[in-house]
């Protein structure tokens, strides 16, 4: 890491996704569907717009232990209650530990940004 990095550790509510890389700076729609999700992004949406994006091995099931903090730039609600939303990469995390919550696991994370 260069001496230009800056590194903050906070929580993000983690949206896990089956292979799926999201990278800083690059585009990612999204339906969220399922309860729980929504709840979580409905959650989001009222505060800094930003989730944290891990690729999930479905063969393995592990998680990534690095991902990508997404923000959503524009979202729109369906009637049947589904969100269609874009996001864009931020920076890139490192996990340092998981915990649960209600509606979602959350991450406690290390941000690296260059």
């Amino acid at each position: 890491m260069t001496s230009s990095s800056k590194i903050a550790v906070r929580e993000l509510p983690l949206f896990p996704l089956p292979e799926v890389v999201l990278f800083p700076t690059r585009p990612l729609p999204l339906q969220i569907f399922e309860f729980r999700y929504r709840i979580m992004m409905n959650t989001i949406l009222e505060s800094d717009r930003r989730f944290g994006v891990l690729m999930v091995d479905p063969v393995k099931g592990t998680i990534a232990n690095t991902g990508c903090c997404a923000e959503i730039v524009h979202h729109q609600r369906l009637p049947d209650d589904r969100i269609k939303m874009l996001t864009l990469g931020q920076q890139r995390f490192r996990v340092l530990g998981f915990f649960r919550t209600a509606f979602a696991k959350l991450v406690l994370l290390l941000i690296i940004k260059s």
